[in-house]
């Protein structure tokens, strides 16, 4: 063999392998390419688009309204309270405040942390008021401990409006008004010492529930034993506050009052103001598949909750949402009510009314004590609703 063929295949072999590095290289670089650009799509999070949001138009009313963040807020984003992992059905009402206070501090909105007395244990009850609009309204959740899903809800609704108040208005939201129950996953909430031993004159606990322990026409025993909702009912007096969302657990339901003992005559609200609930009730059911219900038709009479007293007593336009169809959901079934109901409260506040309703009243005489509500159950059958298992829910 010559030298010329010699050399000319050792040059035909570097070549072929310079091309195959090359390519090999090419390939490499654009599968990381491809990679990363995947990677940084599934993370991405549609921005929320107020004006185009619409059911129509799902994309632009943002893939995820509660985990929007940047781990960069966070001082240990391996346990940033904001980030979805953080979703626990161990959490305590110090992990609540902590949230909060992060809320504030990355806010994008005008935010103030704000307290509204304690509870009979000694728990200071905290909020944050998010914007600085004329209309100011109110959600409110962990009336009852066990309810844990209604205080992750309460959080994100904060977070999302921190990032985008709403134009015009200034929202008031308490995580927790039961901080006992919350922490002890007790429906109710315990009275202090002092009042225990007044009442009862032992040591043994104590429990009310506190959405049965505000004023009402007809409610037989007296109201206000527990502090945390003489609390909040000094707070919505302070506050002028025009509506008013208090959260439950479970049901997927949309509540509108009344809800107390009346007869089956006056179960509704006076006619000129059951078109305004149920516009809200079906803004707020936008984003979810929850059925629009009157309280006492669905579960019978219920006296001395927060929402009849706000629309009794000052008119405020109060609506409950029962969260989900699980007592005790799972961290996955919390991420959903999240993201059907975040969207869904902001419509509804977003077209709510900006001033109270005038008349409010409800003569006291229309009060029955139901114990039989086959009349209310006949009405219920005839509207197609379904039945819960008891006014457990509320």
């Amino acid at each position: 063999m010559s030298t010329y063929n010699i050399l000319f295949k050792l040059n035909l072999s570097k070549y072929l392998q310079c091309s195959l590095t090359l390519m090999c290289l090419i390939i490499f670089t654009s599968a990381v390419a491809k990679a990363e650009s995947s990677s940084n799509k599934s993370e991405e999070i549609a921005p929320y688009n107020a004006e185009l949001c619409t059911p129509d138009n799902p994309e632009a009313c943002g893939s995820d309204f509660s985990y929007a963040i940047d781990d960069s807020i966070c001082d240990d984003p391996e346990k940033c309270d904001l980030d979805p992992s953080y979703i626990s059905q161990e959490k305590q009402y110090e992990d609540v405040i902590r949230r909060l206070e992060r809320i504030h501090k990355f806010s994008k909105a005008e935010t103030e942390l704000f307290e509204i007395g304690t509870s009979d244990t000694g728990d200071i009850i905290y909020g944050i008021k998010i914007g600085t609009g004329e209309t100011h309204n109110l959600v409110v959740g962990g009336h009852h401990g066990n309810e844990y899903g209604t205080i992750e809800l309460a959080e994100s609704f904060a977070y999302s409006l921190a990032q985008n108040p709403i134009e015009g208005q200034t929202m008031h939201i308490i995580p927790v008004l039961n901080i006992n129950g919350y922490n002890t996953r007790r429906r109710k909430e315990v009275v202090s010492t002092k009042k225990l031993e007044a009442l009862s004159g032992t040591e043994m606990d104590l429990f009310i529930d506190p959405n049965r322990d505000y004023e009402s026409p007809c409610k037989k025993n007296e109201p206000w034993q527990l502090k945390s909702t003489r609390a909040l009912a000094d707070y919505i007096d302070a506050q002028n506050i025009i509506n008013l969302v208090t959260l439950h657990s479970r049901g997927a339901l949309i509540v509108y009052p009344w809800g107390f003992s009346t007869d089956k005559e006056h179960v509704d609200v006076h006619e000129d103001h059951k078109p305004t609930f149920l516009n809200m009730a079906r803004m707020a059911v936008t984003y979810s598949d929850y059925k629009i219900v009157n309280s006492t038709r669905f579960f019978g009479p219920t006296d001395g909750t927060l929402e009849d007293y706000g629309f009794w007593k000052h008119g405020i336009w109060s609506i409950l949402f029962e969260l989900g169809k699980d007592k005790y959901p799972s961290d996955k079934k919390i991420a959903d009510i999240i993201n059907e109901n975040v969207p869904g409260l902001r419509l509804m506040f977003e077209h709510a009314p900006t001033e109270r309703a005038p008349e409010h009243s409800f003569d006291k005489k229309n009060c029955n004590n139901i114990e039989e509500i086959e009349e209310l159950d006949e009405v219920q059958e005839a509207e197609g609703l379904e039945e819960t298992e008891s006014a457990q829910g509320i």
